[in-house]
């Protein structure tokens, strides 16, 4: 069999910008509301985002228990668990 022709890569430089460079440019240009808008809205429909969300600041709702850090870390460890077999 032959390989394809591999397409040329962008070379660096050429204007092209980078993921991080998009996203920067993205939020500058995203209003406040429309962030918190996106993350209710992911909140509701995917349980990883709202898990993610929940520990990333857990250390803001200062009355949990520890019965509900449990409950965050348990399926943050099952997800990662199922990733890696």
């Amino acid at each position: 069999m032959k390989n394809a022709p591999k397409k040329p890569r962008a070379k660096r430089g050429t204007g092209k910008k980078t993921t991080a460079q998009l996203l920067q440019d993205i939020f500058k240009q995203t209003s406040h509301e429309d962030l918190e808008e996106f993350i209710r809205k992911n909140i509701k429909g995917n349980r990883q985002f709202r898990t993610l969300f929940l520990a990333s600041f857990a250390h803001l709702n200062q009355n949990q228990s520890k019965e509900f850090y449990r409950g965050q870390i348990k399926p943050m460890l099952k997800t990662a668990a199922g990733r890696e077999g």
